[in-house]
């Protein structure tokens, strides 16, 4: 089993270090790491451009900018699975605001159950995002092999005079017959008209 589905890269904002000091061990506990800690937007913005996150927990509200702007464009970007954690009495209007989002939300003061249900909701979301976006890497693969195979084909066709079909069925005889992929007789036959 691969150790990647198993672990969720953890970004953690929080104006407080206590609490990220607490994240930082019971997250880890629960499959959460690596955990990065942060204190503001500005800093989580610079963590984000040099790498991408599973989990981004928001501690609401920030030092600079409350976080609901940058929790609602990471959850809307489907890259990371964002969890919210609102004081109550702000609950009702952030909800109001981050429905249709995808923003997981927490009422603070939380018990350590309501936490790992938490949790468990978190992971089950990353493994989904993880899915959905291995799916969406091998359909631009898959268009980008049907280009690269259309533009052989033309070129076979221009230069060689072959048909559609005859150009296709070159490629396909190529690639069974060598034990290569049709991306690779696709290549060479781009290379090798090209010069």
């Amino acid at each position: 089993m691969d150790l990647r589905e198993n672990v969720y890269s953890t970004l953690v904002i929080s104006p407080t270090s206590a609490f990220a000091q607490f994240a930082q061990e019971l997250f880890a506990q629960n499959s959460f790491y690596p955990i990065k800690k942060v204190s503001s937007v500005t800093e989580a913005r610079h963590a984000l451009s040099i790498r991408q996150y599973d989990v981004l927990i928001v501690n609401y509200p920030l030092m600079d900018e409350t976080g609901l702007e940058l929790s609602m464009e990471m959850s809307r970007d489907c890259s990371s699975v964002v969890l919210l954690m609102v004081p109550s009495v702000s609950y009702s209007e952030i909800e109001a605001k981050t429905r249709g989002c995808g923003v997981f939300m927490l009422r603070k003061p939380f018990s350590i159950q309501t936490l790992s249900q938490a949790f468990s909701y978190l992971r089950s979301a990353s493994d989904r995002v993880r899915s959905v976006q291995s799916g969406r890497v091998k359909l631009e693969e898959k268009i980008d092999e049907i280009r690269l195979v259309s533009r052989a084909k033309m070129i076979l066709m221009e230069n060689l005079n072959m048909s559609e079909e005859e150009a296709h069925k070159y490629i396909v005889k190529e690639a069974m017959d060598r034990c290569i992929t049709k991306r690779e007789v696709a290549t060479t036959v781009l290379s090798t008209w090209s010069r």
